[in-house]
């Protein structure tokens, strides 16, 4: 295996890339539209991928999740360096859940909800 890229489905592919383009940092390097609208996007960081598709949309790919509820009960874990930096850089932009700490499992990380409520971790080994 070389890496995972997360799938994350949501409400609007055009708000989830508005955010983490000008709120992360992540560049668009691939956007799907059907009836010019943003159904699929896939957006990188550096080494870092994600893919965000229209939630209406994810019944054609995978029909097993119809008649299901869709939730979120992860956290997505970003390997950095210089997360100090990224904090004081995003900080005031993002809704912050947990701000910048050390762990006791040895990492300086901090938590973020997206524009879809998703838990988002940025960490930097130390």
């Amino acid at each position: 295996m070389k890496q995972i890229v997360p799938h994350l489905f949501v409400n609007s592919v055009t708000d989830s890339i508005d955010f983490y383009r000008n709120v992360l940092g992540f560049e668009p390097i691939y956007i799907q539209t059907e009836d010019e609208e943003s159904n699929f996007a896939i957006l990188k960081n550096k080494n870092v991928q994600i893919m965000v598709g229209a939630n209406e949309k994810l019944f054609r790919y995978a029909p097993e999740f119809k008649n299901k509820p869709l939730v979120n009960c992860s956290i997505l874990y970003f390997e950095m360096d210089e997360v100090k930096d990224y904090y004081e850089r995003v900080k005031d932009n993002v809704d912050l859940v947990r701000g910048l700490h050390e762990t006791w499992y040895n990492t300086k990380e901090f938590w973020v909800k997206d524009c879809n409520g998703y838990l988002l971790a940025f960490y930097e080994n130390i």
